[in-house]
């Protein structure tokens, strides 16, 4: 299932003109590739907690980390194209398979990282999201 979810993400994300014009880098399941360019978005998918009435799975619930990183970016465009991810994903319409999606929202935000190497700043930050796939 966590294949049918990480498409619906990379599908509803690629799909944002807005989020897309804010990300040079493009949009990554897991890890970018070498050469990247910055600014660009990972994401992917933390864990995944089934919840059952007696023996029937009525639900999966994903937590699914989001970052955007920047190298010598602003931090606040950095901080707006995660704003655009969370507009997108809360209450969003995913369609994940065959399966209903009854909930997703952030759960909470990541705290921001830095790393210098060099004459470079690398900045991340994030947020994580809950999903709720029925069945």
């Amino acid at each position: 299932m966590s294949t049918a979810l990480e498409t619906a993400l990379y599908d509803t994300l690629i799909g944002d003109e807005t989020l897309l014009a804010a990300l040079s880098g493009g949009v990554h399941n897991t890890i970018a590739p070498l050469g990247t360019a910055y600014p660009y978005l990972v994401f992917h998918v933390v864990s995944g907690e089934d919840d059952y009435t007696f023996t029937l799975r009525v639900e999966t619930i994903y937590l699914v980390d989001v970052r955007v990183i920047g190298c010598n970016s602003d931090k606040a465009a950095l901080t707006a194209a995660l704003d655009q991810v969370d507009a997108l994903l809360t209450d969003g319409a995913l369609t994940v398979g065959d399966e209903p999606v009854w909930y997703v929202r952030r759960e909470r935000r990541m705290p921001d990282a830095v790393d210098v190497a060099g004459a470079n700043t690398y900045i991340q930050v994030g947020a994580t999201f809950r999903i709720d796939v029925g069945g």
